[in-house]
């Protein structure tokens, strides 16, 4: 999976388009960002991004890092899932496209999800209609989406393991209109 959304990046660098609901009345406007511009952009919340009948959503609003969220599927039976990659803004700007993690990657003894604060049922772990749906209503009413990453590490004091704080990424959720936008899961 690693550098799986850079390909689609790459083959994208010469044509994105951004979409935002119908629902609005909104226009769907076309936009070319080329792969280096599409880790360095910025936004406040979601993107829907089409190119060859195929549908992305990403969220630009945290300037380290790109969240390819992949929450309603097109494809039947495909679990929803995410990815995390650094963008071109982390430390000195050579980190771009590399994958962070993602919603299967094993390297962190927990992942806490958290929406405005409050903490929230992890529906990439096991996946239930209601459950999701649940899930998708509060990122529609949410303001800020966070993912905590925990490392199991040893305390002298206490001379046990513990979870350690690694980091915690916020995302924006402006432009939630587009969580409804069947995506490509694969």
């Amino acid at each position: 999976m690693k550098n799986y959304f850079f390909s689609i990046l790459f083959i994208v660098s010469s044509f994105v388009t951004f979409s935002q609901s119908s629902e609005n009345d909104s226009v769907v406007t076309p936009t070319v960002l080329t792969s280096k511009n599409m880790y360095s952009y910025q936004n406040n919340g979601w993107e829907l991004m089409e190119y060859a009948e195929r549908k992305f959503l990403l969220n630009l609003s945290n300037k380290e890092y790109v969240l390819l969220f992949r929450i309603t599927c097109k494809q039947e039976g495909k679990k929803p899932n995410f990815l995390i990659e650094y963008s071109n803004n982390y430390r000195d700007g050579n980190y771009g496209r590399i994958d962070f993690t993602n919603s299967r990657d094993e390297r962190f003894e927990k992942t806490v999800i958290l929406i405005d604060e409050v903490e929230t049922a992890n529906p990439f772990e096991k996946s239930d209609e209601k459950g999701l749906q649940e899930f998708i209503n509060l990122l529609k009413k949410g303001k800020t989406l966070t993912f905590q990453f925990y490392d199991l590490e040893y305390n002298p004091e206490t001379g046990k393991e513990e979870l350690e704080l690694n980091r915690a990424l916020n995302f924006k959720l402006e432009n939630s209109e587009l969580l409804d936008h069947a995506v490509d899961c694969e």
